[in-house]
């Protein structure tokens, strides 16, 4: 039997109990960071951020924290919109980074996921801030400024990456003489041989590596180590040693018919040349990081009709980064996810016909890279050109010979990860070269870098030179900021659909000056205030102030904020 629910009026509804407790609420501000989180979470909004009593920009932001490299882009926004110089901007930024040019273009950015302004809409778009800076200072010539004086020791760098050239230039700026050898016949490493041109202009680089050429590095091309140097020969002439050798011996397939497959090293190699060969048809990318996205796209612009990405991993489990991917869903490249190839065919016509297998689990219970296939699939694809983009690997033997000790996979061994420090005395390693979390990264290189700078300059008896506060600002930030909603400015992308677009040229606009004002206006310039609760203390009216609904406590990433409460009786 269905029965009748009648509601009773509020009206009329009878009170449960009476209040028996008051609160106040209470902020530490030696914990807090000043993040604003809580200010843009509070639904009263009676929590406001009142200036730092040391008036200064005295924590880090939790961009800065979240930034692989730990630099403060921010700070040279909050420069920008003080009125301050774009030149001022640009010493804030290579005071860590030397090379902002080509980070705010291929930095997968984890400063923005960090960023406290996506509370409220959007993050601050921090690396297109970057970029802009390492252009004006292109655009207008500016020059490192040489140290005062000069260190007697020597360094050698080995390596002329991006992690090689930072270590060198932070030495450099300490005052140490610095000659980085390198194989290839320009500097630049991976970025200069295998990214390709629309992602980073070649010009733009090979300015930012000329700067250093500038500051007094030295730099030795074709010179190759354990062929024309030995690394004996080396400690022989230097102090120091950092060494940066990348990876560059590139994973394989173990399938069969792997032989009619093309390396990610060769294919992106060619393009870098001033003529690449066209090709047709269809195209497979095996792999699912950043480097794949960018065979992928290139091939695309080289003349496939299709391309198709396969990788074990689901779309959402892959290493590209989720800005590579979506652009490269927007050119129409195809994703195949949780697939492997099970082997290769090679047809009368000169296509290859890829079989495929279900990739069930990546990895095994301990956690290691343990792929676990479902072998019996029919699913198949014709291809014009096959190329394997799934991992670079150490040159294990060259390491050995040269005296280095290497883990089983081939990474230099290092013995101190504070200060790079190998097993060897006076040799110190860093980029993707060896075993670190932050290998593998543009900015993670670059971080490495610096930890070994500063570990040489130990070991030769120096006192390292940190970055000055000089620079910085105390950007009055209005209640208002936390509240407002306003539009994050992007550059405008140039994606490839037509063979009329010039594929060689940077595929995005960069923020033009008034978009990187309205850009700096949007930071919140986090760490040079503190939470302050604005509401009636110890109200026995609920609601009157505060809504005790915990937003703030459970919001704050340093457990900053609490509720103190009284029990009372008599009222």
């Amino acid at each position: 039997m269905k029965q009748s629910i009648q509601r009773i009026p509020f009206s009329k509804a009878l009170p449960v109990g009476e209040r028996t407790y008051r609160f106040s609420v209470e902020v530490d501000t030696e914990k807090c960071t000043g993040c604003g989180i809580c200010a843009i979470e509070c639904p009263s909004r009676i929590i406001e951020m009142a200036p730092s009593q040391l008036n200064q920009c005295n924590k880090k932001a939790n961009c800065s924290k979240n930034c692989l490299c730990e630099n403060e882009v921010r700070i040279a926004l909050n420069q920008l919109e003080e009125g301050q110089s774009t030149i001022n901007a640009w010493e804030t930024v290579t005071a860590v980074n030397p090379f902002p040019s080509v980070l705010g273009r291929l930095c997968s950015h984890p400063c923005e996921d960090a960023c406290n302004r996506s509370y409220l809409d959007q993050s601050v778009n921090l690396h297109e801030a970057e970029r802009f800076i390492g252009d004006y200072a292109i655009e207008n010539n500016l020059e490192f400024k040489k140290p005062d004086f000069i260190q007697e020791g020597k360094a050698a760098v080995v390596g002329g990456g991006i992690s090689g050239l930072t270590c060198a230039y932070h030495l450099a700026r300490n005052g140490y003489r610095v000659t980085v050898f390198d194989e290839n016949e320009k500097m630049g490493g991976i970025v200069q041989y295998a990214i390709p041109s629309f992602r980073i202009p070649r010009n733009i680089l090979d300015a930012e590596i000329e700067r250093l050429r500038k500051l007094g590095i030295e730099f030795r091309n074709n010179t190759r180590i354990g062929v024309d140097y030995t690394l004996e020969q080396l400690k022989e002439s230097y102090d120091a040693i950092y060494m940066a050798v990348g990876c560059h011996r590139e994973a394989q397939l173990n399938v069969s018919g792997e032989e009619d497959t093309q390396n990610m090293f060769d294919f992106l190699e060619e393009v870098v040349s001033e003529n690449p060969t066209p090709i047709k048809g269809v195209t497979v990318v095996v792999g699912g990081g950043n480097s794949a996205m960018d065979v992928a796209r290139t091939a695309l612009r080289r003349g496939s009709a299709r391309v198709i990405v396969l990788c074990l991993e689901s779309r959402y489990e892959m290493k590209a980064s989720e800005q590579e991917i979506r652009e490269a869903l927007a050119e129409g490249i195809e994703l195949l996810t949780g697939l492997a190839i099970q082997r290769i065919e090679k047809k009368n016509d000169g296509k290859k016909c890829v079989y495929l297998k279900k990739c069930i689990r990546i990895f095994d219970e301990e956690g290691k890279f343990n792929p676990e296939y479902e072998e019996l699939n029919h699913e198949y694809i014709n291809a014009d050109l096959i190329i394997k983009a799934i991992g670079l690997y150490p040159e294990t033997d060259f390491l050995l010979e040269q005296g280095l000790k290497t883990t089983q996979r081939g990474n230099i061994l290092i013995k101190d990860y504070k200060t790079m420090q190998t097993e060897t005395t006076g040799v110190f390693a860093g980029g993707d070269i060896v075993a670190h979390p932050k290998s593998g990264t543009i900015g993670g290189g670059i971080s490495l870098a610096i930890a070994a700078a500063k570990g040489i300059v130990n070991f030769l008896d120096g006192k390292f030179q940190e970055s000055t506060d000089g620079n910085r600002v105390n950007i009055s930030r209005n209640q208002e900021r936390y509240n407002l909603l306003m539009q994050r400015q992007e550059g405008k992308e140039i994606l490839f659909h037509n063979e009329l677009v010039d594929w060689k040229k940077d595929y995005v606009e960069g923020l033009t000056k008034d978009q990187l004002l309205l850009e700096a206006k949007r930071c919140l310039a986090c760490g040079q205030k503190h939470a302050v609760y604005i509401g009636a203390q110890n109200t026995t009216e609920f609601n009157r102030a505060c809504h005790n609904c915990h937003n703030c406590v459970s919001i704050c990433p340093e457990g900053a904020i609490t509720f103190k409460y009284t029990t009372i009786y008599n009222q």
